[in-house]
């Protein structure tokens, strides 16, 4: 019996991180507050999971977009720009209302975003 609870524990221990990647990306707000002492603006973070082999819709934001790799690698596609491959430890930097999608390959990637935004404009636009 312990042998059983030891091997169900690994094998959780293995699927549950694998898991989290799977599906459909998701987007978790961590802080959406007025910048101190700058009239007018908001910064947005945000926890970003692409799973493996998928895209985010294709988007831009009304302000500046900043997002660190935590984990995994995403290619960043930007209307009239040539692709951009960042890994773990990696820095994009996506200019205010430029179109553009995050693409995985079979690693997935988490992401860390800061948005710097006027007050009142919503945090990302889908566009078609």
């Amino acid at each position: 019996m312990k042998e059983m609870l030891r091997r169900l524990l690994l094998l959780w221990c293995i699927c549950v991180p694998l898991c989290s990647l799977a599906g459909e990306p998701t987007v978790s707000t961590l802080l959406s507050s007025a910048l101190a002492d700058v009239d007018g603006k908001n910064v947005v973070v945000s926890r970003v999971e692409i799973p493996p082999n998928s895209a985010l819709p294709k988007h831009f934001h009304p302000g500046e977009e900043i997002a660190f790799v935590l984990e995994g690698e995403v290619t960043l596609w930007q209307l009239g720009k040539e692709d951009t491959v960042t890994g773990e430890g990696g820095l994009v930097r996506v200019p205010a209302r430029q179109i553009h999608t995050g693409i995985t390959g079979e690693q997935g990637v988490r992401l860390l975003v800061f948005r710097i935004l006027d007050a009142g404009q919503p945090s990302r636009v889908l566009v078609e």
